[in-house]
């Protein structure tokens, strides 16, 4: 199948007998999405910048976290702060190192805010949307969107595992059975488990797998279908990973493996994610209700000093229980000249963070007494509701408007306490508990021309907020009373969607201007690092997919992302600097991506990419540079009907780059750095 993100997002015709066969078999069509929240759509169709990547093309491209799926997105980006705590940011918007952690995907419609959410397992699609799109999806999506799609039961009964292994003892074995219990009901069962010994090195230490660990996932889901207008989908998604947390060194002099570490610390966390489906359908209008319920859990035992001295050390954790129901109805005639969509949205949610840092017998070396320790807990709880609503007018048949509006009314109760102390003994506490409500509303207008078949313009303008904050993550009072309001961004985006030459290559491309206020930020004020909106910032630049399945079985494809962005108004950094000018981080100058996939009929297989990433500054101040370098990937084997035998490697060219980089304390940058060569094998079973 053609690559659907970076290549166009279409897949092998089915077969059609009124097309000629040479015809056919070149033939591509159209994936449908629910991005919009109304009805399943030709991705072509959406006046916003939408890629979308189905089951068969994360495997065929070794894609199984959200890392390696930014890699051929244009201009989506992210930072790795952990083995799996992945932050992801869409056209410059999100993932800095001073910013509080925001969720940034939803699994079949539920918001994530669990940090192990970067892997993938029995997935039917991703759609990824760029921009402010927050008259979708409210709270946080002000940069961007990944909506996870999984696999439904299926008409028939079916069944598949996988089975890898590779370097670094990785090894990863998932598979996933469904199919129809009768006429009313279905299910689907899928699950996975991976291991690794890590890529690190300590040398503190002298091992190599001091940065091991492990994941287990599971899900189930029952659909329930009483007539053909109703239908109802239990699921359940359970996840655990545990893992050690040595991935921090000296990076000065570029990439390393290799760290110092005297702790080794863990990462650990847990998702326990019911949700309940409900769709009627009344005529023309369906109406959906999705009720959920996420429990998350992230414990983290961290070496703060990142070096052989028992200086620091950080131990955090954080629980999130959030109860969610979304209700809307929208229209199913997608050719009528009225179409349209209402909603309302409820969320309740409980978050705890738990904080501690004790310092060690040289924890003088920076500053602290040996022995001293500062604690804080806190509690937050977030209210928020909304009603928001779609109408798309259709006056001519080449002439499409679309407006929307969401009204997003947002509560947050902070309970903080703090504790500090020397050698177990307490010598002060304090507390702070205050509450704040924002209102948002977030307009969305957007015009679209149909120049021929299959080949469209649009313009689109749209806004998306992230939620005003209090920083809990902090042992000082003065800090905490500093709630900061949301921040906005504005997005203008014109495109261009087609289908061409008898729908052999697909092509979109869109230009868009990034309008970023009222940033939530680090500052200094009064002697005290306080989060304040205290910046201002824009992005603008250009991004393209094409798509071309020149033979049957094979398929090429490539992407651009062309971007400028940076800082207008940023002063009062703890470094002293005014950064106004500066790039705004984590955002790459430049990406582009180039890979194909080859099936013959004899059942060989082939598939290479590479994806070239331009130089970006890993922090604010920029004095942190990752150049540029390249990323490429294989794999090769056999496909036969029921089994299929692989070899693959990754990052073949074996490059050392940094992920996440800091400033600590003057004394140089302490980083982490991204997977280097690996190779494997991988065995898959279907049924």
């Amino acid at each position: 199948m053609l690559w659907a993100a970076v290549g166009g997002g279409l897949a092998v015709a089915a077969e059609d007998a009124a097309a000629p066969a040479d015809q056919q078999a070149h033939e591509l069509e159209a994936v449908m999405v629910t991005a919009d929240k109304t009805t399943s759509k030709d991705v072509n169709d959406l006046p916003m910048s939408v890629s979308v990547i189905d089951e068969e093309e994360l495997g065929d491209y070794q894609i199984d976290q959200v890392d390696q799926l930014t890699n051929f997105l244009p201009n989506v980006n992210y930072l790795k702060t952990g083995s799996h705590w992945t932050e992801v940011s869409f056209r410059g918007m999100g993932a800095m190192s001073n910013m509080v952690y925001t969720s940034y995907s939803s699994l079949d419609g539920v918001s994530l805010p669990y940090v192990g959410s970067d892997a993938f397992f029995d997935v039917q699609r991703i759609e990824v949307v760029r921009g402010g799109v927050g008259s979708l999806f409210g709270r946080n999506t002000h940069a961007g969107h990944l909506n996870i799609i999984t696999n439904d039961p299926g008409d028939t009964l079916n069944a598949h595992a996988t089975a890898r292994y590779g370097s670094f003892n990785t090894y990863e074995v998932d598979g996933a059975v469904g199919g129809p219990v009768n006429e009313k009901v279905g299910f689907r069962l899928a699950a996975r488990y991976s291991g690794t010994d890590g890529w690190i090195e300590n040398d503190y230490y002298n091992r190599d797998d001091t940065n091991d660990g492990s994941q287990a996932s599971g899900r189930a889901k029952v659909v329930f279908s009483p007539s053909d207008a109703c239908d109802a989908t239990f699921s359940l998604n359970l996840d655990r990973f545990d893992s050690a947390n040595d991935n921090y060194a000296n990076v000065d002099g570029g990439g390393t493996i290799h760290t110092l570490n005297n702790l080794l610390g863990h990462d650990n966390g847990s998702m326990v994610l019911p949700s309940l489906d409900l769709r009627k359908r009344f005529g023309a209008l369906e109406l959906t209700s999705i009720t959920a319920f996420v429990d998350t859990k992230y414990d983290m035992l961290l070496d703060q000093d990142m070096s052989p001295l028992d200086a620091i050390i950080l131990d955090y954790q954080e629980d999130y229980q959030t109860f969610s129901e979304e209700l809307r109805i929208a229209t199913t005639d997608q050719n009528a000249v009225w179409q349209g969509m209402a909603g309302l949205y409820l969320m309740h949610q409980k978050g705890t963070y738990d904080m501690d840092f004790q310092f060690g017998s040289q924890g003088a070396y920076f500053g602290s007494i040996p022995g001293m320790y500062q604690k804080s807990d806190s509690e937050l709880t977030t209210d928020n509701a909304a009603l928001f609503g779609q109408v798309q007018y259709r006056p001519w048949e080449k002439v499409e408007f679309t407006a929307a509006l969401r009204m997003d009314w947002e509560r947050v109760k902070v309970d903080w306490n703090t504790a500090y102390g020397l050698n177990g003994t307490t010598y002060g506490t304090d507390k702070y508990d205050a509450d704040q409500d924002w209102l948002a509303l977030l307009p969305r207008i957007s015009a679209a021309y149909l120049l021929a078949t299959d080949q469209r313009i649009y313009a689109t303008i749209y806004q998306g907020y992230r939620s005003g904050a209090y920083n809990v993550l902090s042992t000082s009072r003065d800090v905490i009373e500093h709630s900061v309001d949301p921040e906005y961004t504005t997005t203008y985006e014109a495109g261009y969607k087609a289908a061409l030459f008898d729908k052999r290559l697909s092509l979109r491309a869109a230009i868009f201007y990034v309008d970023w206020r009222d940033i939530q930020l680090s500052v200094v004020k009064d002697g005290l690092v306080v989060l304040q909106n205290a910046g201002k910032a824009h992005s603008y630049g250009l991004e393209t997919e094409v798509g071309w399945q020149v033979l049957p079985g094979l398929n090429i494809l490539a992407s651009l992302g062309l971007i400028s962005a940076e800082f207008d108004e940023y002063n009062g950094h703890s470094s002293g600097e005014n950064l106004s000018g500066n790039d705004i981080p984590n955002t790459p100058n430049y990406k582009f991506a180039l890979g194909g996939v080859y099936r013959h009929a004899s059942g060989l297989f082939a598939q290479a990419s590479a994806s070239w990433i331009g130089k970006k500054y890993l922090e604010e101040t920029n004095g942190y540079q990752q150049d540029a370098y390249v990323l490429i990937d294989a794999k090769t084997g056999y496909e036969a009907e029921r089994w299929a035998a692989y070899i693959w490697g990754q990052n073949l060219a074996d490059e050392l780059y940094v992920v996440r980089a800091l400033d600590f304390y003057g004394m140089g940058y302490y980083g982490r750095t991204g997977q280097p060569l690996a190779v494997g094998v991988e065995l898959q079973w279907r049924f």
